[in-house]
């Protein structure tokens, strides 16, 4: 994942330019090492640099947190995507015992 995606996200090609990595160096025993942590702060700042240009524009949609732990931020993400995470959440709570229909309530920094 980090091979192919790296070299097609702004933020990620840029910092890989500059500090001399290659991608293909960059793996689950390293990347701590390699890639800084990214704040919220700096997602808001350069939203658009974190897009990856191997996506297609009509593709992409936005989204917003809450804001519960502070201000809301918006994410970027394709509708594949989305639709991803909630067939993953769907999964979480059959695995919980909640079947598709029954009421329940789910707080997760949603506003109601």
């Amino acid at each position: 994942m980090v091979t192919n995606s790296l070299p097609h996200v702004p933020f990620y090609k840029d910092l890989l330019s500059k500090k001399s990595i290659d991608a293909a160096e960059i793996n689950l025993d390293n990347y701590t090492s390699k890639l800084p942590v990214i704040s919220k702060e700096l997602l808001r700042s350069r939203t658009t640099d974190f897009i990856s240009t191997a996506e297609q524009p009509f593709r992409i949609i936005h989204i917003n947190t809450s804001g519960t732990s502070g201000t809301p931020l918006t994410i970027t993400t394709t509708t594949d995507t989305l639709q991803q995470n909630y067939a993953f959440f769907n999964r979480y709570l059959n695995w919980a015992g909640v079947q598709y229909g029954d009421k329940c309530a789910t707080f997760a920094g949603r506003v109601f």
